[in-house]
């Protein structure tokens, strides 16, 4: 690497320094974000800060956000059987790797790009799957006919079951065909719109779901069948199809979804392991809190259900007790209640918990009475003025779901809405009282600028889940708002409500709109809100587009700190299932026809990424990938970037002055690992060509040898290398 991107870096313009990539500051508790901080932090840039300690803190904030969305959807996110197979929060992949929800992985040896995928089903999602399943007259005449056509097509409606009756009937048509050694049911996937599977992307002898309800193949359908008829014959194969009203083909099977309460029978029956369940617990008592209980649901809610009822009976606790607190029977006694004219400082504790659930008693309560002020001040009103909160605090208790528990912490008890609960609590308030909006948009807001680090957490993850009831009237209110704020802390609240908005799938489309928008906006801050969106799990979920958007935010980027946040935000999705992906698109990165910003933010990246087991030993290490020349190129554009540039008195800043501290480490293991000691002497070979990069790596050999941490020998052969011997 002759040439020295260092000398043409991104500085930092006025708005992108202004948006400061997230630091150890921006993450503490104690830390102001209205101006009112110690002047010195205020101040403080990012690259001030050890990057050991930022990513200390980076690590702890990534537990915390996660900790904060499992609590606002409780059950929502953690219910798996009788579900549709592919709704769980992991599967494995052919080539025997692990999707963490993700529907861009593709499969296969390194650098496969065929556009197919192929997710196998395991046994204990099998067996799950059939001990759940009720027999309908889909699945039969589905079975009936896979025994006469390779491809089969089932024609119904998302979360209507449809998955689970295609699966079972290609696990029929598998026992009958013999193959019972493994579990021989894939989901083929599609991922591009020119996508076409290969002969060798299909496992003979396979069941294969193909789900072209919004796939955009199935805009040519004449053809993709044909190929899909021909593979399968071709590999004996069948494939089941599902398609919707708008994807119509001839030769289908309509599915009718199984009754909600049957799903709910079984799904109980296989959790608690009891074919008689009913009997057991005397459920024919309850026949119509449980028909009400399932009424309108569909069948993975059913099921759902049945998973929530089930723990209530393992925990020991009446049949009658468990039915009546599932939310759907608390929400309608709180939307009685509400009806029933309750006061209004008992809505606005409702809402508060809704929002702050978790959190200190005194800090709910505040919040209580400041949005009660904003409510009274718009409705003029004079009533209720002066009662003290904590008189009426055991009376709103009252609440189905509502509690307040001992922190253990010496800051008094934390009130807690019943798992799950809260983002219901949200949407019926926002729904059944439509007058408190305006004040309650403000209250947010305020919310928002807390000094507390958990209070602007939790408001953008409830700001979030409000936006599933009106994206458009809460994009207008909050999110574009905060996205065009020159401030960072707005920006980290836009990405926050969009990790907790995109946990509703239907939300999916609006929310990956807005993030690309972002990523493609003029404004350098929006550009850095997409960024900081995509580092968590919408980013791990959708890996290909997170790195687009990473490309082209930073494609055009002038500022050091805009670059940082990418790295942050790279650093941040860097999971064992996304890892060579990443580290194959960063070293692309490098290269030289690639500009400053993405140079850099590679470099940044790279000694993040070599970073984050001394914080967390579970996460993943580019000393991991199979790739070695990825490595070298990676290694010798960040150390270039970890060179200061120009004599002393005026030079710029080294970017990634940790990566040579680094390099010490990498080294010494690679005495003994053949695996990284071929990128290794290709880094210190190629050092030869750059004579800043040359200097510097004899120096630190030199060091190295003197200290000890590195091998005499080793040193000695590095040094040959670096100097062209």
């Amino acid at each position: 690497m002759s040439a020295d991107p260092a000398e043409n870096a991104p500085v930092p313009a006025q708005e992108e320094a202004d948006a400061a990539s997230p630091s150890v500051e921006s993450v503490e508790p104690t830390t102001r974000h209205d101006g009112g901080a110690d002047k010195e932090k205020q101040d403080s840039s990012p690259d001030e800060i050890p990057l050991s300690r930022r990513i200390e803190a980076e690590e702890r904030q990534r537990r915390l956000r996660a900790e904060s969305l499992e609590t606002l959807y409780g059950e929502e996110t953690r219910s798996i059987a009788g579900r549709d197979w592919i709704g769980d929060s992991a599967y494995r992949v052919s080539g025997g790797g692990t999707v963490y929800r993700a529907d861009t992985i593709y499969v296969g040896a390194p650098g496969r790009r065929s556009g197919a995928q192929l997710i196998r089903l395991q046994p204990d999602r099998a067996s799950r799957l059939l001990g759940c399943l009720v027999v309908t007259g889909s699945q039969e005449r589905l079975v009936k006919a896979l025994n006469d056509e390779p491809v089969v097509f089932l024609a119904g409606k998302a979360e209507s079951g449809w998955k689970t009756t295609a699966i079972a009937a290609l696990l029929a048509w598998a026992r009958a065909s013999g193959k019972e050694d493994e579990v021989p049911v894939a989901q083929l996937s599609l991922a591009t719109g020119t996508a076409t599977p290969a002969e060798t992307d299909l496992e003979a002898g396979l069941g294969y779901l193909v789900d072209a309800s919004s796939s955009p193949w199935v805009r040519d359908p004449d053809q993709t069948i044909a190929r899909l008829r021909e593979l399968a014959m071709t590999r004996s194969c069948r494939m089941v199809v599902l398609v919707t009203g708008e994807h119509r083909v001839t030769g289908i099977v309509e599915h009718l979804p199984p009754p909600a309460e049957e799903v709910f029978r079984r799904t109980l029956a296989y959790c608690l392991d009891d074919v008689d369940v009913w009997r057991t617990h005397d459920f024919h008592q309850h026949a119509t809190t449980v028909t009400e209980l399932v009424v309108d649901c569909r069948p993975a809610e059913a099921a759902q259900l049945a998973e929530q009822v089930a723990e209530g009976l393992r925990q020991g606790r009446s049949v009658s007790d468990v039915l009546q607190n599932q939310p759907r029977f608390t929400l309608e006694r709180l939307r009685n209640r509400l009806d029933d004219g309750s006061s209004m400082l008992s809505r606005c504790f409702l809402m508060s918990s809704a929002v702050l659930h978790g959190l200190p008693e005194v800090t709910v309560s505040r919040a209580t009475l400041d949005l009660a002020d904003l409510v009274r001040a718009k409705e003029d009103r004079k009533d209720e003025e002066g009662i003290p909160v904590w008189e009426q605090l055991k009376s709103w208790m009252d609440y189905g779901g509502l509690s307040a528990r001992p922190s253990g912490w010496g800051d008094g008890p934390r009130i807690e809405l019943r798992r799950g609960l809260a983002p219901a609590v949200l949407r019926l308030v926002w729904e059944e009282l439509p007058v408190i909006r305006s004040p309650l948009y403000t209250w947010l807001k305020a919310l928002g600028e807390s000094d507390d680090w958990e209070v602007p957490l939790k408001t953008a993850h409830a700001v979030g889940r409000l936006a599933t009831c009106d994206f458009q009237e809460i994009d207008r209110e909050f999110l574009d708002p905060w996205s065009r704020d020159r401030r960072l802390l707005p920006k980290m609240l836009a990405a926050w409500a969009m990790e907790a908005a995109i946990r509703d799938p239907h939300m999916a489309d609006r929310v990956h709109g807005r993030l690309q928008s972002w990523a493609t906006s003029e404004l350098a801050g929006q550009r850095l809100t997409a960024a900081l969106a995509y580092g968590s799990q919408i980013g791990v979920d959708n890996i290909e587009e997170a790195l687009r958007a990473f490309q082209t935010i930073t494609l055009t980027a002038v500022a050091s700190r805009l670059c940082d946040a990418v790295a942050r935000s790279v650093a941040d999705v860097y999971t064992s299932e996304t890892a060579d992906r990443i580290v194959t698109e960063l070293a692309r990165w490098t290269g030289t026809d690639n500009s400053p910003g993405q140079q850099l933010t590679a470099a940044l990246a790279l000694v993040r990424l070599l970073s984050l087991r001394e914080h967390n030993p579970q996460r993943p290490s580019p000393i991991d990938h199979p790739h070695g020349s990825e490595l070298a190129r990676l290694w010798l554009n960040a150390l270039v970037w970890g060179l200061s540039s120009g004599p002393p008195a005026g030079s710029q800043r080294s970017f990634t002055p940790e990566a040579w501290d680094l390099l010490a480490g990498w080294v010494a293991l690679s005495v003994d690992q053949p695996a990284l000691r071929g990128p290794t002497e290709t880094v210190f070979a190629e050092a030869a060509r750059n004579p800043r990069l040359r200097r510097a790596c004899l120096l630190h050999l030199t060091l190295w040898k003197i200290r000890c941490r590195v091998s005499p020998e080793f040193c000695d052969h590095l040094t040959r290398l670096t100097k062209g011997n």
